[in-house]
């Protein structure tokens, strides 16, 4: 008899350990599922803020990146919500609303974007941003009358960014006397504009403006030649 009661206090002690192993195991993935959660939100605040970093002084429009600030203060209420112990949220989440009520339309700094390198890490920042606009990669997904906006907004401050530095490259090398290379500036900015640039008046204009410019600059080429 005291055999018998033995084995059932082994076997219940057994059935205890595999159902607090169990147990153990279900908690130990669901924390898994809540850190991997996370790192995917986190991950969207890096990336925003790595491609407003990169833009400089080609900053997007003032709607446009208060709506991107407003998705980094989302991302970071939504960690809290998941773990309110995460580390440093809180201190995270005033920081980015201190941001994001420091938005201010900074446009295009006329004489900032001075070097071909700038020039390209501001354009190719605001490339990805379009790319993430168009890619849902926000939060809060968007209608597509909303989107359709947004995304041209920013194509067009894009291409302003472009523009500005491809005219004033090539006045400065106009003014060396290096009409080749200033003609290739030119034709550039057309070549940009017209695979990049948003189908709109003012686009039509930047375009006819470099061509107005291109021409003129080939006059003196052929002014020089004969």
């Amino acid at each position: 008899m005291e055999q018998t009661n033995l084995f059932i206090a082994l076997g219940g002690l057994l059935i205890l350990a595999l159902v607090l192993a169990s147990g153990v195991r279900r908690y130990q993935q669901r924390m898994a599922e809540k850190r991997l959660r996370i790192q995917r939100i986190l991950r969207g605040v890096d990336l925003i803020e790595e491609l407003l970093g990169r833009t400089g002084d080609c900053a997007p429009p003032l709607e446009i990146e208060r709506l991107l600030r407003e998705d980094i203060v989302a991302r970071y209420r939504l960690v809290s919500r998941i773990d309110g112990r995460y580390q440093g949220i809180e201190a995270l989440l005033v920081e980015a609303q201190q941001a994001l009520a420091g938005c201010r339309d900074r446009g295009v700094d006329e004489t900032g974007i001075e070097e071909r390198v700038q020039m390209e890490r501001a354009s190719g920042a605001l490339g990805e941003l379009i790319g993430l606009l168009r890619q849902g990669g926000l939060l809060k997904p968007m209608a597509p009358e909303q989107l359709r906006e947004r995304v041209h907004r920013l194509a067009l401050r894009r291409a302003e960014c472009v523009r500005r530095f491809y005219l004033a490259r090539a006045e400065q090398l106009r003014g060396e006397a290096r009409l080749s290379e200033a003609l290739a500036q030119c034709q550039g900015l057309k070549t940009f504009l017209s695979e990049n640039g948003p189908n709109c008046e003012k686009v039509r204009e930047w375009y006819g403006e470099a061509d107005t410019l291109a021409r003129s600059i080939g006059d003196e080429i052929a002014a020089a030649a004969g």
